[in-house]
């Protein structure tokens, strides 16, 4: 026994550095396509694959701070922005995971900011892409897209308020920007989603001045999801804008932030107008089904998303 003992504490400082040099091995591997893959294989393998469950599903990434939505409708998918770098490798590894890269009928990204956009590279070139959404604002911005979308052949359709398109049975109508703005954030696509008599709202990161325009503009603003604008800003969710869309459930995609998102004000203000909100920094994924007109959420953080 002495013995024993005696080589293994002369092994022992080998031991532990080898397995440093192979779990260093790992994590490198882990960042390769091939290692991505490998680890895919085995979520499935041992069965938390997270398959549809219903004929609509609206999932709310874990993307830190930033926009990444994946919308499924009865076998037709479609990607509304795609988070930053990092988001678009949690994006395209998510998709996977659901066994639905078969192809995204739609890629739509709500305006050209860094922690909507930057991620949708690499999600084009994980995934195949039938369609590239956006609107007619800031087209430079949209420049670096140009050799990609024409590799891959994928058209691109400019999205203007009043147009509708449809993702299997759920119908998208297009209400805003209803004017023109200065900068990217006002100018968000703003989207209405339905679907068996549900309706969601997304509305990337429009702040104050076009929440009012929206208002004002007359529109039919009501749903009942909500994507709570700019990850829970102060300078958005007015409360006239809550009040038109009178939420049953509010979505805040937030992470991390040097601003301190979401803004405490922006919660109190949530919190009083709609009946659950969630929080992608405290439950994780959230994903909002729909199947014969009812509506369930689950959480990552639950246990029931992923």
């Amino acid at each position: 026994m002495n013995d024993l003992l005696g080589a293994w504490r002369r092994l022992k400082p080998r031991v532990i550095k080898i397995g440093a040099i192979l779990l260093g091995i790992v994590l490198l591997v882990s960042l390769t396509g091939p290692g991505r893959r490998f680890w895919r294989w085995a979520y499935d393998a041992v069965g938390f694959s997270d398959t549809i469950k219903a004929p609509l599903e609206v999932r709310y990434l874990n993307a830190g701070k930033a926009d990444a939505i994946l919308i499924s409708c009865e076998g037709h998918l479609a990607m509304l922005d795609a988070g930053t770098l990092t988001g678009g490798e949690t994006a395209s590894d998510y998709i996977r995971r659901c066994r639905l890269e078969e192809e995204l009928e739609y890629v739509i990204v709500s305006h050209p900011d860094s922690d909507h956009m930057d991620g949708i590279a690499d999600v084009m070139e994980q995934i195949p892409v039938g369609t590239f959404l956006r609107g007619a604002d800031f087209e430079e911005s949209y420049a670096p897209f140009g050799e990609m979308l024409s590799e891959h052949n994928i058209p691109t359709r400019l999205l203007s308020p009043g147009e509708t398109f449809s993702l299997g049975s759920a119908v998208f109508e297009v209400l805003g920007p209803v004017a023109s703005y200065s900068e990217t954030n006002n100018a968000s696509l703003v989207l209405r989603l339905t679907y068996q008599g549900v309706s969601f709202l997304f509305c990337g990161d429009i702040e104050r001045k076009a929440e009012a325009d929206l208002v004002e503009s007359g529109l039919d603003l009501s749903a009942d999801v909500l994507k709570a604008a700019h990850h829970g800003s102060k300078t958005s969710s007015t409360e006239a804008f809550l009040e038109a869309v009178s939420p049953s459930i509010t979505v805040v995609s937030t992470g991390y932030d040097s601003n301190g998102l979401p803004d405490e004000e922006a919660l109190i203000r949530l919190e009083a107008h709609c009946q659950e909100l969630y929080r992608t920094d405290v439950d994780g994924t959230v994903i909002v089904s729909v199947e014969d007109g009812e509506i369930r959420v689950r959480t990552e953080r639950e246990g029931n998303g992923s």
